[in-house]
């Protein structure tokens, strides 16, 4: 998000980012638990873990609160901020995997015929 309010700025990190990837991070470090080769990108990841997921996430879960009130124009905006957010998530990630499944490296990622 390049412009909005400050609610729109905050919703759209909070639940886009901060509340989003330390869950998706943890799932691909399950995955490469044993892997050395990995090791400086899987610091990458538990440091996102880390400060996304124990003081990132939680800060903006009371930001947002804080800021919002009993505002009930605030919260829809949050609300249409973060719903837009996820979207573009979604699409970014739609668009990554059929870049990938369109690419030599996707005949690899597909399951054989039948």
């Amino acid at each position: 998000m390049e412009h909005g309010s400050t609610i729109d700025v905050l919703s759209s990190f909070l639940f886009e980012r901060e509340d989003l990837i330390p869950e998706m991070f943890a799932r691909i470090l399950r995955q490469w638990s044993e892997s050395a080769e990995a090791r400086r990108f899987r610091y990458y990841i538990e440091r996102h873990i880390e400060l996304d997921g124990d003081e990132h996430g939680p800060a903006g879960l009371r930001a947002l609160p804080e800021m919002a009130g009993t505002d009930e124009g605030a919260w829809q905006a949050a609300r249409r901020a973060a719903e837009a957010a996820i979207a573009s998530r979604v699409s970014f990630w739609n668009s990554v995997n059929a870049d990938v499944l369109g690419s030599s490296l996707g005949s690899l990622l597909r399951p054989p015929s039948c």
